[in-house]
């Protein structure tokens, strides 16, 4: 069997949580000091886009870079990836079988599915020589894997809002700290704009670490343009660290949140200058106005039809699809497949989509336990929506997208990653 259909079934948690078993770990394959400088990732929202960010610039710069984000989209290797490809499946099994011949049976057999591949990232890193790692942390931060991982060059909290209630705390203070938990001494910490409950409690925690806490609320000044009718956003930003203002930058991921991310990386490129990584102003135009990031308000052409796929699977970041859908279709109002595990909020996740939908389509969550179709339809009918409703199950996904020809509105798919991975592989033709 191969590694990956091995790794893919292993626990997702422990019955303690502990740091114990994987700094276990990282002693056996010698990561105890890294050959390589690496940069800490946590927060609620935008901490994959602002890693995957950060990795595109060190890329442009000349930089061999390193990058470990999760979820995964299609494959599990996409999360490991080195100059933005994903590690060969033959070199999976390489380092998969070392690790398992390094590592005692008792603590090989202990290790969760995440602890496994954080074990797997930085020994691909090794091997291969990279100057620099973008890592962003699985859940929480206080007591995730790669907080085990030694001396970050730089930390940095995006924006922090209730999620995983059962796992960090049901308060945003609560969640905040199991975050801040990534803060360590001597390691600068930048912050992106919170809520001023998060925010406390995270410059309570670099205060008591002795560190220099950068927020971007003071540090910098972002103004974002109203011009939605070209395909990317537009903004121009002043940074507090430098003096600079970087004028009309563009950046092709779309949305207010996406622009508040690349100020993020451009602000940490900026702070990375005094680890000796040197980045122009250059490098992060170029980067910024040409990557994609799959399943964040990515935009697939298919049988003549607009299709926008979207993991939001929170509150906010399903506000902000709806955001973004209103800027870019002010005229229209767009046919919506949502689909979510059983496990979410439905209700405050469709709440923010009433105002663009001019029909839901409901769906399951493919081999996940989903929300039932029933219950979302009873959601939508106690909002008083008076569009269509409609429901099918994702075995009829092919002859159900084969419907949709010439489609004058764009249709939106979201409520999970993994169901706007789903779509992506069927309109991508990569089942």
């Amino acid at each position: 069997m191969l590694a990956e259909e091995i790794i893919i079934r292993l626990p997702r948690f422990h019955e303690i949580p502990t740091l114990d078993r994987i700094k276990s770990a990282l002693s056996y394959i010698d990561a105890d000091t890294l050959p390589f400088s690496w940069v800490q990732v946590a927060g609620s929202k935008g901490k994959g886009s602002v890693t995957t960010m950060l990795d595109a610039i060190y890329q442009q710069s000349g930089y061999k870079t390193g990058l470990f984000v999760s979820p995964h989209i299609h494959s599990v290797r996409e999360r490991i990836t080195i100059q933005n490809q994903p590690i060969e499946s033959m070199f999976f099994n390489e380092i998969y079988e070392t690790i398992q011949q390094i590592l005692p049976p008792h603590l090989f057999e202990e290790l969760t599915f995440f602890e496994t591949m954080t074990l797997l990232a930085v020994m691909a890193f090794q091997k291969n020589n990279i100057d620099i790692a973008f890592i962003e942390t699985g859940l929480g931060g206080r007591l995730d894997a790669t907080t085990a991982i030694p001396d970050p060059s730089l930390s940095i909290i995006t924006l922090i809002e209730l999620e995983h209630t059962s796992k960090l705390g049901t308060t945003v203070e609560q969640i905040a700290r199991e975050k801040a938990g990534i803060i360590r001494s001597h390691t600068p910490v930048l912050m992106a704009k919170q809520s001023l409950e998060a925010a406390l409690v995270i410059q309570e925690h670099a205060s008591r670490k002795g560190v220099k806490l950068y927020s971007m609320d003071q540090h910098s000044y972002v103004k974002r343009t109203s011009d939605f009718s070209q395909p990317f956003e537009t903004f121009t930003l002043n940074s507090g660290i430098t003096g600079n203002t970087y004028k009309d930058i563009q950046c092709k991921p779309l949305g207010i949140h996406q622009v508040n991310n690349a100020s993020v990386a451009i602000i940490a490129s900026e702070l990375l200058t005094k680890s000796g990584f040197i980045v122009t102003e250059e490098n992060f135009r170029d980067s910024l106005s040409t990557i994609s990031i799959p399943c964040r308000f990515e935009i697939v052409q298919k049988n003549n039809t607009t299709w926008i796929l979207d993991g939001a699977h929170t509150y906010h970041s399903c506000e902000f699809v709806a955001k973004t859908i209103k800027e870019r279709y002010p005229t229209q109002k767009v046919p919506i497949i949502f689909g979510c595990k059983h496990n979410k909020n439905a209700q405050s996740l469709i709440k923010p989509l009433l105002e663009i939908a001019s029909s839901f389509i409901f769906t399951d969550i493919p081999e996940i336990h989903s929300a039932p179709l029933e219950s979302l339809c009873e959601i939508v009918e106690s909002f008083h929506f008076s569009g269509p409703v409609h429901c099918y199950y994702s075995s009829e996904s092919t002859s159900f997208l084969d419907s949709f020809q010439s489609n004058q509105q764009p249709v939106l798919i979201t409520g999970s990653l993994i169901l706007a991975s789903y779509f992506r592989a069927l309109l991508l033709n990569l089942t």
